[in-house]
């Protein structure tokens, strides 16, 4: 004889505010004009927006760590004679004697860490590019780095940006802000707070650094994320 299938609970809105704490289910059920229903009906389009976020966000980093890796890359060839594998370069900016960014230095050695299950496995680079986080790419991208990576490197992996100098600080202060505001997304997300309301700017942000990376890159995002589609299905 089969087991029979344990029965499912029934909840109310009133389990979820206990779940979720109060404070945090407060805000919606001042937006849902004090109904309990209402308010769980908006915490649960809430986490269909973070996620839709979620999956915008990761289509625009696995495109910019790419074309960053390939200008790492391309930069590390050229520029100091190596392989290719930039990452294991001790002259890279942020390794050097002074001048090294113990932060920087420090997540690449836990992204080849982790890539190499501690060094169980041969390095395949990228596994370790893809252990790096947004916060790492974006830094690269600081003014500290302006002169040793924007100029000689990185600022060609952005050729469709709208300005005359692509070279200057300006167009490099241009993608490190909008960056940043998408890490703080990011961040958002990750946290499991509401992002709803910051979702359109952020999507905008998603298409604005991917069409200056590639128009095709933005044209993707935009019929595959579901931002905007999600955002329209608001419950009240």
């Amino acid at each position: 004889m089969s087991k029979a299938i344990p029965s499912v609970p029934a909840w109310t809105a009133a389990d979820l505010r206990r779940l979720v704490s109060a404070d945090r289910f407060e805000p919606y059920l001042t937006d849902a004009a004090g109904s309990p229903e209402a308010a769980a009906s908006l915490y649960a389009w809430s986490g269909r927006v973070a996620g839709a976020v979620y999956e915008e966000l990761g289509m625009a980093e696995i495109v910019l760590r790419n074309v960053l890796d390939c200008q790492l890359c391309l930069f590390h060839r050229r520029r100091l004679r190596g392989n290719g594998q930039w990452w294991a370069e001790p002259q890279m900016p942020w390794a050097l004697g002074r001048r090294r960014d113990q932060r920087l230095a420090d997540q690449v050695s836990v992204a080849r860490r982790q890539a190499t299950d501690g060094g169980l496995h041969p390095v395949v680079p990228g596994k370790v590019v893809a252990e790096l986080h947004f916060g790492f790419w974006r830094y690269l991208l600081a003014s500290k780095y302006y002169t040793a990576l924007w100029v000689p490197a990185l600022n060609a992996a952005f050729p469709h940006l709208p300005v005359r100098d692509r070279k200057s600080a300006s167009a490099n202060r241009m993608v490190f802000d909008v960056l940043g505001n998408l890490n703080r997304a990011r961040n958002r997300v990750a946290h499991h707070e509401p992002v709803a309301a910051s979702a359109c700017a952020c999507h905008n942000d998603i298409l604005k650094v991917a069409g200056w990376i590639d128009p095709k890159a933005r044209a993707w995002i935009n019929d595959a994320g579901r931002i905007t589609a999600v955002l329209a299905t608001r419950p009240c």
